[in-house]
């Protein structure tokens, strides 16, 4: 098992409160594991792909038993374990054989074990993998309860990608800290941003109060790609006549914030990123050429105690101005409410919509198509922050899974108005 360098510990202020363990076909272990102050005694034995764990106290009396996760054949095996103070140590079983890692958690009960799965939000890991990680128990400076860090590295391409999770004990599992870790490409370090469209800085409306988005489906998108976990790190730019990806090669950090370098090829571009409460507030584009050498800029919404970033103009649209009840002119009416399944959603009166700003009908702002596969679509005109008409619209793709052509295919109705205050201010 390959245990973090020293220097990587200082570093994170961290020191190891597990026990290092030795790799043999049998392992053998004292913790601490039901928090009274007395070190139990754990063996592991493997045959074949079996490997047992028992538990006995100082006197020799069983106090638990179990089956470790396993590789066909069980060629070494390593127990270590963190404490989490008054609870208790959690035991890790790490079993390895043929290219192949098994470790699984284990929490001891007055019954027996409890299994403590390894969860990255409401994904459960695996307990085996090929993947080349290795783990340690840490604790950090100033807390009583370990926390469990695991790190890789790997080739990626040529590139060298590393990465480091760390996972902490929530009373029923090991749950990762998404604040906590760290992930670098060559030595880079790749930021924790979420993904987010920026529109350039001279055609983005304000979005509460312009509502001609001709600009928006005609002018260049600009993406910072940042997956810290997978190694990727790059910018996208896309416009009605295609997109430029490049790899961000190099970062610095300088006075006005920090400095891109994105290459591919024959292309290359320089990004000079404002950053503010760790998000990309403004990115400067040089290198391109007129098409998409701009100053750009994410879609917000300023609350009184935060700012919200969203991922897209049409999330903005679907979460920010369409929701809320709306009064026609001629006695209609249509409620309008945020909806789950996917990016840019809306229920109108209990039907799925997807919210398109490119695929807008002609004369229109926005589309709104249907995502049960039938249903109609529509075009909506904004008139102003509280009103709105709607047309029917029709919508096909020029190729399967392609982008749709919409039309409107009769005339704009009734005048809508918003009842009561815009929701979400």
């Amino acid at each position: 098992m390959r245990r973090p360098r020293g220097a990587a510990l200082a570093a994170a202020a961290l020191w190891c409160a597990g026990t290092l363990p030795a790799l043999a076909a049998e392992a053998k272990g004292s913790f601490d594991l039901d928090g009274d102050g007395v070190a139990e005694n754990v063996t592991a034995a493997g045959k074949g792909g079996r490997v047992d764990v028992t538990v006995e106290n100082a006197s020799g009396r069983r106090l638990g038993r179990l089956r470790a996760p396993s590789p066909a054949s069980a060629d070494m095996i390593a127990l270590a374990a963190g404490d989490q103070g008054s609870a208790g140590a959690l035991l890790e079983v790490e079993v390895m054989g043929g290219g192949e890692t098994c470790r699984s958690f284990w929490r001891l009960r007055a019954s027996g074990f409890d299994r403590v799965p390894l969860r990255d939000g409401a994904a459960e890991i695996p307990d085996c993998d090929r993947e080349g990680w290795s783990g340690t128990w840490l604790r950090p400076e100033g807390s009583v309860a370990s926390v469990y860090r695991r790190e890789r590295e790997r080739d990626l391409g040529g590139r060298r990608h590393a990465v480091t999770q760390v996972f902490s004990w929530t009373g029923f599992a090991l749950e990762r800290d998404p604040g906590a870790g760290a992930a670098s490409i060559d030595g880079m370090p790749i930021p924790r941003w979420p993904a987010s469209e920026m529109f350039p800085l001279d055609v983005l409306p304000r979005l509460p109060e312009a509502f001609d988005f001709e600009p928006l489906r005609t002018s260049p998108r600009l993406l910072l790609e940042a997956e810290p976990d997978v190694g990727g790190f790059r910018a996208r730019w896309k416009d009605g006549d295609g997109e430029i990806v490049l790899p961000i090669r190099s970062a610095s950090v300088g006075e006005e914030g920090l400095r891109l370098e994105a290459s591919e090829g024959d292309g290359a571009a320089s990004l000079f990123v404002v950053v503010h409460s760790g998000l990309p507030v403004e990115v400067t584009v040089q290198g391109l050429g007129k098409r998409f050498d701009r100053v750009y800029v994410p879609v917000t919404r300023r609350r009184s105690d935060r700012v919200v970033l969203y991922p897209t103009a049409e999330e903005d649209v679907a979460r920010e101005i369409l929701p809320g009840t709306w009064s026609g002119m001629a006695g209609g009416r249509v409620v309008i409410e945020p909806a789950s399944g996917g990016p840019a959603r809306v229920a109108v009166d209990g039907h799925a919509y997807r919210v398109s700003i490119r695929e807008a009908p002609p004369g229109t702002d926005v589309a709104l198509i249907p995502t049960e596969g039938s249903g109609q679509a529509w075009g909506i005109d904004l008139r102003t922050e509280t009103g709105f008409v709607r047309a029917p619209a029709q919508c096909s793709a020029d190729a399967p899974g392609g982008p749709l052509r919409c039309k409107t295919t009769a005339p704009p109705g009734e005048l809508f108005r918003r009842v009561g205050a815009r929701l979400n201010r």
